[in-house]
C-alpha cells in the first residue's frame, strides 16, 4: 500500500507493508528516511544516520543505538542493566539485597535480628552489622564494637576500651566507668556516693546531718543546740545550748 501527497512544496511517500507477521511504516521525506518495523517484540526505528532498536520480552528489554546499547533484565530476583560499559546488577532474595555496579558491591543482609551493610564485603574495613534481640543491641564497625545490653536492672555500654555500666536497683545506682567507680546507695536516711578513692556520705536521719570525705572528716550535727564541725587535724566545735 503507497500513499503519496505534497504539501508545503515537500514530497512525502509514505509506505506502509505488512508480510509475514511484520509491519513496516516508510515515511521519505526530500533528504531522509524513516523506517519504523514492528513485530510481537521488536520495533526498529531507522534513520538515515541512525538506528534504534528496541526488543522486549518477557523479563528482557534491549534498547540498541548506534553506539550504545542498554540491556534490562528483570527477573523474580534479579534486575540486570547494562549500560555501554558499566553493569549495575539487583539480586532481591528474601534475606540479601546486593547491588553490584562496576567495581563496588553493596550488600544488605537482613533477617529477624541482623542488619549486615557490606560495601565490598571483601574487606572488613567496611562492614557495618547491627544486631538486636530483646536485650542487646551491637553495633560492628571496622575497627570499633558499640554493644548495648539493657535488662530490667542493668544497663551496660561498651564502645572499643571503655565500659560504662549502670545498676539500678531499690536502693543502689551504680555507674561504672574504665577505672573510676560512682555508687550511689539511697535507703530511707542514708546516701552513699563512692567514686575511685573519695567517700562522700550524707546521713539524714531525723536530728544528724553528716558528710564524710576520703581523708578528711566533716561532722554536721544539727541536734537541739550541737553544731560540730570536725577536719581531719583539727577540731572545731560551736554549741549553742547555753551562749557558750
Amino acid at each position: 500500500m503507497l500513499f503519496m501527497y505534497q504539501q508545503k512544496k515537500r514530497l512525502y511517500n509514505i509506505q506502509a507493508n505488512a508480510y509475514q507477521g511484520i509491519s513496516v511504516l516508510t515515511v521519505r521525506t526530500s533528504s531522509s528516511v524513516l523506517t519504523v518495523r514492528t513485530s510481537s517484540s521488536v520495533l526498529t526505528v531507522r534513520t538515515s544516520s541512525s538506528v534504534l532498536t528496541v526488543r522486549t520480552s518477557s523479563s528482557v528489554l534491549t534498547v540498541r543505538t548506534s553506539s550504545s546499547v542498554l540491556t534490562v533484565h528483570n527477573s523474580s530476583s534479579v534486575l540486570t542493566v547494562h549500560n555501554s560499559s558499566s553493569v549495575l546488577t539487583v539480586h532481591n532474595s528474601s534475606s540479601v539485597l546486593t547491588v553490584h555496579n562496576s567495581s563496588s558491591v553493596l550488600t544488605v543482609r537482613t533477617s529477624s535480628s541482623v542488619l549486615t551493610l557490606c560495601a565490598n564485603c571483601t574487606h572488613s574495613s567496611s562492614v557495618l552489622t547491627v544486631r538486636t534481640s530483646s536485650s542487646v543491641l551491637t553495633v560492628r564497625t571496622s575497627s570499633s564494637v558499640l554493644t548495648v545490653h539493657n535488662s530490667s536492672s542493668v544497663l551496660t555500654v561498651h564502645n572499643s576500651s571503655s565500659v560504662l555500666t549502670v545498676r539500678t536497683s531499690s536502693s543502689v545506682l551504680t555507674a561504672l566507668t574504665s577505672s573510676p567507680v560512682l555508687t550511689v546507695r539511697i535507703s530511707s536516711s542514708v546516701l552513699t556516693a563512692l567514686t575511685s578513692s573519695p567517700v562522700l556520705t550524707a546521713r539524714t536521719s531525723s536530728p544528724v546531718l553528716t558528710v564524710r570525705t576520703s581523708s578528711s572528716v566533716l561532722t554536721v550535727r544539727t541536734s537541739s543546740s550541737v553544731l560540730t564541725v570536725r577536719t581531719s587535724s583539727s577540731v572545731l566545735t560551736v554549741r549553742t545550748s547555753s551562749l557558750c
